[in-house]
């Protein structure tokens, strides 16, 4: 088959897509462009004595949550309070093991001023799943 003009895009298609795909990065990139996860060092200056509230992302419960420097974690959901364990794995995720319960590794990321914790999907893609509203120095909850 010979190349003729009539195949050819016209110039408003090829402006169009041209557009098209210039917003769809503008409007992606800068969901990174300011992220980071966080190290061993940063997880351990950002957590360890502190208390955290935040945001679950699937349900919108507000929490508090207090890591005892010793390892230990308290949370208080509502009106329920759980106990546990956290560490840092050796691949620098944030580790809680609730109680009774399996444990649960996150990705910790600062995107502009919020931290966030990632859980990774099946596909490998991460996902938001609580956002840290307020960090405070100690335990002035009494958790």
């Amino acid at each position: 088959m010979k190349y003729s003009l009539q195949n050819k895009p016209s110039a408003s298609a090829f402006s169009k897509l041209t557009s098209m795909l210039c917003a769809t990065f503008l409007i992606t990139t800068p969901l990174f462009a300011d992220s980071h996860a966080l190290t061993e060092e940063e997880l351990n200056a950002l957590l360890s004595g502190k208390t955290v509230r935040g945001i679950y992302l699937d349900n919108n419960s507000p929490f508090t949550r207090y890591y005892d420097e010793d390892g230990e974690v308290r949370q208080r959901v509502e009106k329920e309070t759980e106990e546990g364990t956290w560490f840092i794995d050796t691949q620098g995720r944030r580790c809680i093991v609730w109680s009774g319960k399996e444990k649960k590794c996150r990705v910790i990321m600062k995107d502009k001023e919020l931290y966030k914790e990632f859980t990774i999907m099946n596909n490998n893609k991460p996902k938001a799943v609580v956002i840290y509203n307020k960090i405070t120095e100690g335990n002035p909850n009494g958790l």
